[in-house]
Parts: structure tokens; sequence; C-alpha cells
């Protein structure tokens, strides 16, 4: 009986300080001109979009460009650049996708970036969100 009363505490316990130890201002990501720099890096993560299997996506930050690949036909990651402004972002993606069922990472999404490490952007067309969420590895 004491073990499962351990067992809640402690996740809680971990939860509070996770919350507490975030914060808005962090030295470690810059802003300029209402936009957050992406920080050059490797980030590994997922894709979501309703319908489909998730994938695991790894993409290379490289001075507004990217490289990306994913362990499954989709979404497509070619060598991209991006622009971000306020809490947009605007991928152009050297990619030609001729399937419009195969998501391509391209177009303007929404985003937002936590403390120099996890990345989270989103669209929605048609009544259906496509989400890519990576985390900074190096």
């Amino acid at each position: 009986m004491k073990k499962l009363l351990h067992t809640p505490l402690a996740l809680f316990a971990t939860v509070l300080i996770l919350i507490s130890g975030c914060s808005k201002n962090n030295n470690d990501v810059e802003e300029d001109d209402n936009r957050v720099v992406i920080p050059n890096g490797i980030y590994n993560g997922y894709f979501y979009k309703p319908g489909m299997d998730t994938a695991l996506i790894t993409i290379t930050v490289n001075n507004g460009n990217f490289s990306g690949s994913s362990n499954a036909s989709y979404p497509i990651i070619c060598n991209s650049s991006f622009v971000n402004a306020s809490h947009k972002i605007s991928i152009t993606n050297s990619c030609d996708n001729n399937d419009n069922m195969v998501p391509v990472l391209k177009g303007e999404y929404e985003y937002f970036f936590v403390r120099n490490l996890t990345f989270k952007m989103w669209r929605t067309v048609n009544n259906v969100t496509e989400e890519y969420v990576v985390i900074r590895q190096n």
C-alpha cells in the first residue's frame, strides 16, 4: 500500500519540477525582430497526421536551411529553406511531389520553440492537422 502512495506522489513531484523549470526567458534562444532564431543542429522526433502512421524524422538545421529524412515514405523532407516571423514559419522545399496524398514539409506552419530544445510546428488544411515535433540533439 505504501508503494502505491509513493508512485503518484513521485509522479506529481516530477511534473511539478519540470513545470517550474520552464521559463520564457532563455538565453539560448535568440530573438530577432519578433522571431525566434532556430539554432543549428540535429533534431529528432516525429511527424503525425490523422489517418497515417506516425513517422520518425530527423531534421538538420544549418543557417536557415535544413535537410531531413523519415523512417517512412512520408513526410517528404529534402534540402529546404525557411523564413520565420513571429509564430509562423514559411518553408520552401526543393522536392517535387506528384502525389497529393503524400505530405511534404513545405508551406506555412505555426510553431513554438521551448528552451532551445523542443520545436513543434503544425498546420491545418481542410480540417486535418499535420504536426512535427522534434528535439534538438546537439
